[in-house]
């Protein structure tokens, strides 16, 4: 599975996914990584190769159709939205961090980016979707 980034002048997210060999062939963990100004967070988001697919489907349709969600939530409470707004715009929000016993560490983030600031990277991803 390839990595997928999405880049504009002030934000950028990878998502590189590490597909487990053992007993079930679907789980994942997906190395996330978000900057943003002087900002960024590095953490990983335990989810499964069918809800990644289905992600990268949802926001190949958000895309092309500019209207719609895309979510992605794993299995220990983090998320990252992609939006559509009706104004031509593509917001993005999340929540990344680590989720234990004792002691939660997240960061909520929310940006608002131009559609047209998506183009290079949607087009590499619907290429390898």
């Amino acid at each position: 599975m390839e990595t997928i980034e999405i880049k504009t002048p002030e934000f950028k997210l990878e998502l590189s996914p590490k597909v487990y060999d053992g007993p079930s062939p679907y789980n994942m963990i997906l190395l996330a990584r978000v900057e943003s100004s002087s900002f960024s967070v590095s953490t990983e988001i335990d989810t499964g190769t069918l809800q990644f697919d289905e992600f990268k489907h949802q926001l190949i349709m958000m895309y092309n159709k500019l209207k719609g969600t895309a979510e992605l939530t794993g299995n220990d409470h983090q998320k990252i939205i992609f939006e559509a707004t009706r104004t031509g715009r593509i917001k993005i929000k999340g929540t990344l961090g680590r989720f234990l016993r004792e002691e939660d560490y997240k960061v909520d983030f929310v940006v608002e980016v131009d559609q047209t600031d998506l183009s290079k990277s949607m087009s590499k991803i619907q290429k390898d979707y």
